[in-house]
């Protein structure tokens, strides 16, 4: 199981497709990076892994459950 996955996100602002069903799994330790030219989507995809933008298919999951959208206190203060 792995700490952090994404199956097929996509995320769509109006007519236009900022991420195109991307999928990753991170397993504990393991570093990753996303990379590609300017307008790739990289923000985006870092905004759909927590649920501060809402996906059109593919919840991200951690630890395998899906993870629900948190509510907007909890999204502009995580932590303890």
């Amino acid at each position: 199981m792995s700490l952090l996955e994404i199956h097929a996100a996509t995320k769509a602002f109006g007519s236009l497709v900022a991420v195109d069903a991307v999928s990753m799994a991170v397993e504990t330790g393991q570093p990753r990076a996303i990379i590609g030219p300017q307008g790739a989507g990289q923000p985006t995809v870092f905004n759909l892994t927590p649920g501060f933008l809402p996906p059109t298919p593919g919840p991200p999951t951690s630890d395998g459950p899906a993870t629900p959208r948190p509510s907007a206190p909890n999204r502009a203060h995580p932590g303890p």
